[in-house]
């Protein structure tokens, strides 16, 4: 009787309901924990693209400050001199200061000809 009771153990093939619950309960736990850690890099990945463009930005800016000895005199005068990625807008206020808002309304502001962007989410 016993034999043929071992001789069926070793004859298993296959995983155990409990087995697989336990396993697809660990991997539910680490999908919890990880998933809120990977939205934050859509955030961030945003706003640095924001502030590349801003960048480009504030380099023509000067570029064309270098060029002209002068800053352009208003959004007008930036028509074809500072090409702006399609659904962004530049709201310019003269001397080399100016509102950057891109297309997924994140806002970089650059407050003086040589300030530093600053991104404002």
């Amino acid at each position: 009787m016993m034999e043929l009771f071992t001789k069926k153990l070793n004859n298993r093939k296959g995983f155990t309901l409990i087995e697989l619950i336990v396993v697809i309960a660990i991997i539910g736990i680490l999908a919890a924990i990880l998933i809120p850690q990977f939205g934050g890099f859509t955030d961030k990945a945003r706003d640095k693209a924001a502030l590349a463009e801003a960048k480009s930005v504030a380099t023509a800016f000067d570029a064309i400050y270098a060029e002209t000895n002068d800053w352009p005199a208003n959004d007008a005068a930036l028509a074809g001199l500072v090409a702006v990625p399609s659904g962004a807008s530049i709201n310019y206020s003269g001397a080399g200061k100016f509102i950057y808002t891109s297309a997924d309304d994140v806002v970089v502001t650059r407050e003086t000809s040589v300030a530093a962007l600053v991104v404002t989410p």
